[in-house]
């Protein structure tokens, strides 16, 4: 599928307002990458742009810890505020301690205007995760 400017792409969004996340360990935010594939700067947070809410579409993400067989949580949070959290998913590690996850949203989860994303497992240096959505004017 080639994407014209001005069309709309499969989750029906202009391409302009597609968003591509990185949650690298060892960081307490998520950062974007460019349509290119580059790791924009992993030193600066995504922030939702003012007058903006990130819809949420696609989570992949990869966690491990000290046993096999044993269960993994994984979620998004508000880096300002830990107890908001947008989502969350689970895993059993297999017998390498690592569980991989792949989600799709249907409809999207939405993130606010101004938050900073994080990621539980990144954050503890326990795993990594890439998120995927787009972006809707505020009403």
């Amino acid at each position: 599928m080639q994407i014209v400017p001005g069309d709309t792409t499969h989750v029906g969004q202009a391409e302009s307002r597609l968003v591509s996340l990185g949650c690298a360990e060892s960081k307490a935010y998520c950062f974007e990458i460019d349509a290119e594939g580059s790791l924009s700067d992993e030193s600066t947070p995504y922030v939702v742009p003012k007058g903006y809410t990130l819809i949420v579409t696609d989570y992949h993400w990869r966690g491990f810890n000290s046993q096999s067989g044993t269960q993994i949580l994984e979620y998004l949070y508000n880096a300002a505020n830990k107890s908001s959290v947008f989502n969350d998913s689970e895993a059993e590690s297999d017998e390498n301690r690592l569980a991989f996850v792949d989600v799709h949203y249907a409809t999207g989860f939405r993130v606010g205007s101004g938050v900073t994303l994080a990621d539980a497992l990144a954050t503890t240096s326990s795993g990594s995760s890439f998120v995927q959505g787009y972006l809707v004017p505020n009403d």
